[in-house]
């Protein structure tokens, strides 16, 4: 799901951050909560790096690990790891689907893997 900008019709990544046409515009006015529409969960790999090393003690059982920009079908970019992708078949313009990992009893993260 993404927000609609009812404004102008664009979709936006963040529910609470306005569009520039938007804002140039002042298009923004009442302040209402922007209606969600269906994302088709279909995106290409814009572009990605491979976290070898990771900071965060939390990750770093997970490394390496692809950490991506996805480009969705619907025009907006999300930030987002690729996950059943061997490294050796990663490469900007990758087709990719949305899928979420088990993740116990968290709320999972979208990922993505090829297709």
């Amino acid at each position: 799901m993404n927000p609609s900008l009812s404004a102008c019709s664009r979709k936006s990544a963040a529910s609470t951050t306005p569009c520039s046409a938007c804002v140039i515009r002042r298009a923004i006015g009442s302040g209402k909560p922007r209606p969600w529409v269906d994302a088709s969960g279909r995106g290409v790999v814009h572009t990605f790096t491979v976290v070898r090393r990771s900071t965060n003690p939390e990750f770093a059982p997970d490394t390496p690990y692809v950490f991506a920009i996805i480009a969705l079908e619907e025009g907006v970019r999300m930030a987002a790891r690729v996950v059943d992708v061997p490294l050796e078949h990663l490469r900007c313009e990758l087709p990719v689907r949305v899928v979420f990992p088990s993740a116990g009893d968290e709320t999972p993260l979208p990922c993505f893997t090829g297709g």
